[in-house]
């Protein structure tokens, strides 16, 4: 598109013009669900050069690999702060009229292990962790592994907007 057919757009008089923008150069990083991450580059007076371009196109697989290790260490902080997180009280889980090992196996979903995993640490059988899990459920009022964490966390920590 020239800077001309640029300049009569919508997107040009209401969003670009106000600001003085110009010139931009983007482009899109690799993510994962419905979310778009993007680095867009913005100027008011010279257009980017071939040498710029070309630096950027050297620079993006770098750009890509620091945003996949950011997601890794964010992920592997979320595990660290779930485990240490105050469900190793299991009274205030039991506060909620669960049992011990009802506790123990909503402990454990909240911080992010499968059914397999927490049979695997428990002991006992993925039916069992399966059942303890349809224990918690009614217990509690919700229908799914996502509520019965939300209801944890308010009970933990009932100040905090999770």
């Amino acid at each position: 598109m020239s800077l001309e057919q640029f300049h009569r757009t919508d997107l040009y008089r209401e969003l670009y013009a106000p600001i003085g923008i110009e010139y931009q150069i983007s482009f899109a990083l690799p993510s994962t669900g419905e979310e778009i991450l993007a680095i867009a580059l913005s100027r008011r007076e010279t257009d980017f050069t071939d040498e710029e371009r070309e630096l950027l196109a050297v620079a993006r697989p770098h750009l890509i690999q620091v945003y996949r290790n950011a997601l890794h260490h964010s992920d592997v902080i979320s595990r660290q702060v779930l485990r240490s997180a105050p469900f190793a009280d299991q009274e205030t889980l039991q506060g909620l009229g669960l049992t011990p090992a009802q506790a123990k196996v909503l402990s454990l979903i909240a911080s992010g292990q499968s059914t397999s995993d927490i049979a695997s640490e428990l002991r006992i059988s993925e039916r069992t962790v399966q059942k303890h899990l349809q224990g918690v459920y009614r217990r509690l009022g919700v229908s799914d592994r996502s509520a019965a964490i939300h209801r944890a966390w308010q009970a933990i920590l009932p100040s905090a907007d999770t």
